[in-house]
């Protein structure tokens, strides 16, 4: 087995999916765990995204809160093993 990622590329790695998926958005990553309990270490990243509003008045009458995301990236491939919004 080779090196895990830094948690830098990790965080790299989930802003570009999370943008990716959810354009429209401005994510900020809060906190970032490197797990090695399991096969293979996984990184845990956690933050939120603020979505845009999609109508004009929304944008000027309602704050939009916003959501929390929880990213897992593989250590070793860099691959996302799974992601959760709420």
């Amino acid at each position: 087995m080779g090196e895990p990622f830094s948690a830098a590329e990790a965080q790299k790695i989930c802003l570009s999916f999370i943008q990716n998926k959810y354009w429209r958005g401005k994510a900020a990553i809060g906190e970032t765990e490197l797990v090695a309990g399991g096969a293979f270490p996984v990184y845990h990243i956690k933050g939120t995204i603020r979505m845009k509003s999609r109508g004009v008045m929304g944008r000027f009458i309602f704050t939009e809160a916003p959501y929390t995301f929880d990213v897992k990236v593989h250590a070793l491939e860099g691959s996302i093993i799974s992601y959760e919004l709420s």
